[in-house]
Parts: structure tokens; sequence; C-alpha cells
């Protein structure tokens, strides 16, 4: 009989440090957060999927009271707001709409009631343009969702999604291409010829919501020599810091983030709402408070991306792999930036092919932009490889764990 030392803590139950807390409510989150003379913003948001902002009349929101302000992202205080709207770093619109939901004016009020009430009072004149919502059109259509832009390397890489783009083919013609990856190696057409089996089934994936339970909210206040403090529910500290100074052109040491304690966010807190507040903040020189609502997580967020994915698999009659081909397109919303990347880098890496040929491509649709979720790509690809597998399995009659073995 062989003696084990006894272990400490599988099998033995353990008491969380922060469940006390978390248990009897004292645990304070974002939006239990309320700030001494501190102003609630809510936005005026886009009914068009694809639109020209005409103009925006705010005589009568201004009217009514406890309206404090209304503003558009012209009156915000940053470095080049185009640019910052353009990398939904700010998520208010610039001169166009590109999602149903998009902000486009901010109301900033002593009360909810009131900042609703503003929303309801402010006249927004809209020319509507040609829309594209299907990913598959996207590819081909002339209809530019927006302008193309590199997505942001530090945001990819902290959720390991960041992988090397190639540009071997010319897109110049499809404006709503935003980046392609690919990964190769030996003679596919080979390796299919000379599989006694070849499968292949295609795959869509829908958007995800993250729906965690504690909404996206942010507030953020001036100290008395004009640094700004932002209390976020978010899960990138340092990356949050780094983008509310960059967008309002200050030095990090003048912002300070306080993380709160997060009610869920699953990749998808990662700097989302706080350039805004802040920049709001700064334009009234008074603490601002943002809470969406759960209609506008579902409509104007950031929820994991929509998929559609071909997958190609050669064996050999007695189970061994041969080659891979697969096709992946990943829906990006109105900014570039979805994981298709790691989602074709797990198709490839998780059984062994001699050949294998995948191509990766991320299109804009006039949709929300996307976030990250459970391991931003891998669900997709996990589920269109496993599924293909399991079918390769069956058609050779072959136990699905002895295959995979």
């Amino acid at each position: 009989m062989i003696e084990t030392t006894p272990l400490r803590h599988v099998g033995r139950p353990r008491r969380r440090a922060d469940a006390p807390e978390r248990l009897t409510g004292r645990t304070r989150f974002t939006q239990d957060l309320a700030l001494a003379d501190a102003l609630h913003v809510h936005f005026v948001r886009s009914p068009y999927a694809a639109a020209r902002i005409v103009s925006v009349d705010k005589q009568a929101a201004l009217a009514i009271p406890g309206v404090v302000a209304v503003l558009t992202v012209h009156d915000l205080p940053l470095v080049d707001a185009e640019s910052a709207v353009l990398a939904r770093e700010i998520v208010m619109a610039f001169d166009r709409v590109v999602h149903v939901g998009q902000p486009v004016v901010a109301v900033l009020a002593e009360t909810e009631a009131a900042a609703q009430d503003g929303v309801d009072a402010v006249e927004v004149e809209y020319e509507p343009s040609p829309v594209v919502i299907d990913p598959v059109a996207a590819q081909t259509s002339d209809v530019a969702v927006a302008k193309k832009r590199e997505p942001s390397a530090e945001e990819l890489a902290m959720h390991g999604a960041a992988t090397q783009t190639v540009a071997d083919q010319d897109d110049s013609a499809r404006p709503n291409i935003a980046s392609r990856t690919r990964f190769e190696r030996g003679d596919v057409d080979a390796g299919f010829k000379a599989a006694d089996i070849v499968i292949e089934r295609q795959y869509h994936t829908s958007w995800i919501s993250q729906a965690y339970m504690e909404t996206q909210s942010c507030t953020a206040a001036i100290d008395p020599l004009g640094n700004l403090t932002v209390y976020a529910s978010t899960q990138a500290l340092f990356h949050t810091r780094g983008l509310v100074a960059r967008v309002l052109g200050l030095s990090d040491h003048q912002v300070t983030v306080n993380a709160m304690p997060v009610g869920g966010g699953f990749g998808g807190k990662f700097g989302f709402l706080e350039p805004t507040v802040a920049a709001l903040a700064v334009a009234v020189g008074r603490p601002v408070r943002a809470v969406y609502s759960r209609q506008e997580e579902f409509s104007s967020a950031d929820p994991a991306p929509e998929s559609r994915i071909r997958v190609k698999i050669g064996a050999k009659r007695d189970g061994t792999l041969v080659a891979l081909e697969s096709e992946l397109l990943f829906d990006s919303g109105a900014k570039a930036g979805s994981p298709v990347g790691i989602a074709a880098i797990l198709l490839g890496s998780m059984y062994r092919f001699e050949h294998l040929r995948l191509n990766g491509t991320d299109v804009l649709t006039h949709k929300a932009s996307t976030g990250a979720y459970r391991a931003p790509g891998a669900p997709q690809a996990a589920f269109a490889l496993a599924s293909t597998i399991d079918d390769l399995a069956r058609e050779l009659k072959i136990d699905v764990l002895a295959l995979r073995l």
C-alpha cells in the first residue's frame, strides 16, 4: 500500500477571503459610489446603424430643470477627438454614427430623471446612409463602415490575441477587410490527395454578450490640483489609466484609476467607458457618473464577435490526421481588432497535422465593436474543430476519444 501525504487544499473546504464582505453586502462596487455633487450622464443614442449627423438642437434640453450640460464629442477636451472616436477610445460619435445605439449627445444632470428628460428633449437630425451588417457581404461591399486603422496591439496582447497579420492580398478595393492572418505548412493539396477520407463542415457562431451582473459603469472626478480620479469597473487598471491620460493629453501621474471590485467582467471590461466619462468630468468641472442599462449593454457595449468558420480535414483509415484547411471570418463590428488570429492558432495547434493552411479575416460591419469573452476567439475555434473531429470519427467508425488520443 502506497502512503500519501495528506493534501492541504484538495478535498478540504476553504473560506474565500472576500466572502464575508460580499455575502453581507459590505463590498462597494462602482455602481455603489455616490460622490457628492456628482452629475448623472445619459446618452442620446443613434436609431440608425449608419448615418451622418446633420445637426443637434440642445436648447429644449438645456431648459429642463436639473440639466447642467448637453455635450457632443466636439465639446470635450480631447487631444484628437476624431482619432479617439475612430479607435473607440471615446464611445461617442464624431460626425457619423456607425451602429445602432452609439452615443451622439451626453446629457448631464443633477438627477437620473432629469438626465433622461434631457435626452428625450434633444433633437438630432440624421442623414441615413447604406448599411452593411452581414459579414460575408461586407467583404466585397464598397460601402465603407469606417476608416481603416490598425487594432490596438496592446489590448489584443492583454487578451493573448495579438498575432502577425499578412498583407499579400490587394484589399484596397475592399474597405471593410480590416486585417488578414495566415498560417501554413507542408503541401495541403498533396495532403488531401493522399488522404483516404476528407470531410468539410461549416459553422456559424453568433454574437455573445458577456452578461455580467454589474453593467458598464464609471465615475470620474477632478481634485483641486486638476488631477483626475477615476473609479472604474475594470479588469485592466494600468491600460485604463494610460488610455484616459492619452486621449486627454495628460501624464500618467495626473490620472489615478481606482479599480473597484468588478461585478463580473469575463474580458469585457478593458477600458470602455472611462475615457468618455473622464472627458465629461473635465469638460464640466464636476464629478460625473455613468451607468449602462441592460438594454444599453446588449445594443452598444463590446460583445464577443460573430464568426463563420469552414473546416476541412483529411485523414487515413486508421485515424491518422493528414491535412487541415480552414477559412475563418470574424465580424469585428465598427472597429478592427477581432481575435481571429488566436482562433486560427488554436485550430492549428490542437492536433498533429503534417499539412495545414489557415486563413483568417477580420471584417468590419455596422454593429457595435467587439470585445473579449473567456479566451477571445478560442470558444469559436474549439467548437468548430471539435465538432469536425467528432464527425470524422463517426465517418471512420472510430471512437471519438480513441481518435483524439
